[in-house]
């Protein structure tokens, strides 16, 4: 058996703090001006030229302008993550509360079609470090679904075998869907969900426990 040494602790260094604040920076820069002038107008010039740094940094540091976008959303999906305990906890059936969820998500996720439609088209060339935080976030996003569910098992509502797991794959994969509405056609939100929580509802019916 051969002996491994064990990893020393990384030791936080100088270079490590300046990375840290040329990507706050980017981030502080990215905000101000994605909010005045939106989105598609500005260039990664214009935002490392506010940063007061290299036009490199942005690639460096985050892959390219979209990758930007998906930390500042990523930021806000933290907000929507927390309120998603209001779902969990209001009293109702099991689509009572994912309907709920599904109004949550949807206010903060269709706030601004434009950024939607650039994020689910990043989603499928962002690099692998980028899909190994999504991943770690939806995580923790669907601990609200996973706990609606498990109330419903509970409850006798819906069935105990249950692939839960698969169940929450299943209706993300319908929420994301029903957001589309909102770029093609200028749908709010509140419409979005209501259409989204239809389908959850014939999805539902699959998984109901039988007396």
């Amino acid at each position: 058996m051969t002996f491994q040494r064990p990893k020393r602790p990384h030791k936080r260094t100088k270079k490590d703090d300046q990375r840290e604040a040329t990507r706050a920076r980017l981030l502080d820069a990215a905000r101000r001006l994605f909010s005045e002038y939106g989105y598609e107008d500005v260039s990664v010039t214009e935002i490392a030229r506010e940063a007061g740094v290299t036009h490199g940094s942005i690639a460096a540091h985050f892959h390219a302008k979209a990758g930007l976008l998906y930390a500042i959303l990523a930021e806000n999906n933290e907000v929507q993550i927390e309120r998603s305990r209001e779902a969990v906890e209001m009293d109702g059936a099991t689509l009572d509360r994912l309907r709920r969820l599904v109004e949550i998500w949807a206010e903060g996720d269709v706030g601004d079609p434009v950024l939607l439609s650039v994020m689910e088209a990043y989603f499928w060339q962002w690099p692998p470090e980028t899909e190994v935080e999504n991943r770690a976030q939806l995580e923790r996003a669907f601990q609200a679904p996973r706990a609606i569910i498990q109330k419903g098992i509970e409850a006798g509502e819906l069935r105990a075998d249950l692939d839960v797991d698969r169940l929450i794959k299943v209706l993300f994969a319908t929420y994301t869907l029903g957001l589309r509405p909102a770029i093609y056609d200028s749908k709010p939100p509140s419409d979005c969900a209501a259409e989204i929580g239809q389908q959850f509802e014939l999805i539902l019916e699959g998984a109901r426990a039988t007396n």
